[in-house]
């Protein structure tokens, strides 16, 4: 596998299905971020389908601050196959009519996107991609994610009569790429990955969970987790999508995510916290993927997160980890 290897697209089910790209990277010495989205998803019984790209830059240098641009557009039949065709990473290309393009060939990405008076822009290739992939599989569908490592320039320029500053991000950004593709969009969803841990250099993690049915009666609401943590290159796969008596259900919010996973020999406790949006920068935006449902989708790259590992019948964690730098993505109503 090489830097420029990629996750494959997905053809979107026809019942409402969607597939999700998402790349980010963190530079700690700037305490800046990226994050970009790209998703499609199909409209119910229909076929036609929606594209869209996000990019947004965030900084805690200071004053909070974050930028965001997104475009979109509606996909026929005949161009949602020919997406399919050279819809992965590695060939990207797309364009749209207000001039926005991204596109991406042998590693190397560029992309502008126009808003109303401000525009993005961003060049940046591939420095390091680790070849090892954690893949998660639900019920509607699975999340495949990998750590890496690229190198450019990412900027968002706002409209002058905000009078703020454009949001830069130079040189190498530190963190991963995922695809999560799925047959319906669930009623609630959360993901994170994290690749920076403090006093730790070979740890990762990538979770997910999803909020299935609301709750009924005196039952509580249908959720699901899964996650797999690598340290010192031993991995633990929490992966039993089925609720599990013996531990409480993920718990959903806004800019906080808590679940607690068993496996047959350990119990994995996942606490991110986003912390006060006023303080940390987060990124809101209306998220389309359910057409049933008014969710919005709210991003960080500066989660607090905490993972605690325990033998099964023990109260000492055998790993607990901690980080600063943690992407957390939540969907809810």
């Amino acid at each position: 596998m090489t830097a420029t290897d990629s996750l494959p697209a997905k053809q979107p089910a026809w019942v409402g299905g969607f597939d999700e790209h998402v790349r980010w990277g963190l530079n700690s010495t700037t305490d800046t971020a990226y994050w970009l989205q790209q998703y499609t998803a199909i409209h119910p019984l229909r076929r036609q389908a929606q594209l869209r790209v996000a990019l947004a830059l965030f900084s805690r240098d200071g004053q909070p601050r974050v930028h965001c641009l997104h475009d979109e557009r509606s996909l026929a039949g005949a161009d949602l196959s020919r997406w399919r065709e050279r819809g992965d990473w590695a060939t990207t290309e797309h364009s749209w009519p207000s001039g926005s393009f991204l596109s991406e060939r042998d590693g190397v990405q560029r992309a502008r996107f126009f808003g109303a008076d401000d525009q993005a822009l961003t060049t940046s290739s591939s420095v390091l991609q680790v070849p090892k992939r954690s893949i998660l599989r639900s019920p509607l569908g699975a999340l495949k994610a990998q750590a890496h490592i690229r190198d450019g320039h990412w900027q968002i320029t706002p409209s002058s009569k905000t009078g703020a500053s454009p949001l830069i991000l130079d040189g190498r950004a530190e963190g991963g790429q995922w695809q999560c593709h799925s047959r319906l969009a669930a009623m609630g969803s959360a993901q994170l990955q994290c690749v920076n841990f403090d006093g730790q250099t070979k740890a990762s993690v990538v979770a997910m969970g999803q909020w299935l049915a609301p709750a009924l009666g005196r039952r509580a609401p249908l959720t699901i987790a899964q996650a797999q943590v690598s340290v010192g290159g031993r991995d633990y796969c929490f992966d039993r999508w089925m609720p599990n008596a013996t531990t409480d259900a993920p718990e959903f919010a806004d800019y906080r995510w808590m679940a607690t996973l068993v496996n047959d020999d350990f119990r994995l406790h996942i606490h991110a916290d986003g912390g006060n949006p006023r303080i940390t920068p987060w990124l809101a935006l209306e998220d389309e993927r359910n057409r049933w449902l008014a969710r919005t989708l709210r991003v960080t790259p500066f989660a607090s997160l905490r993972l605690r590992i325990y033998p099964r019948g023990s109260e000492q964690a055998y790993i607990d980890l901690r980080s600063e730098q943690c992407l957390l993505q939540t969907v809810l109503p």
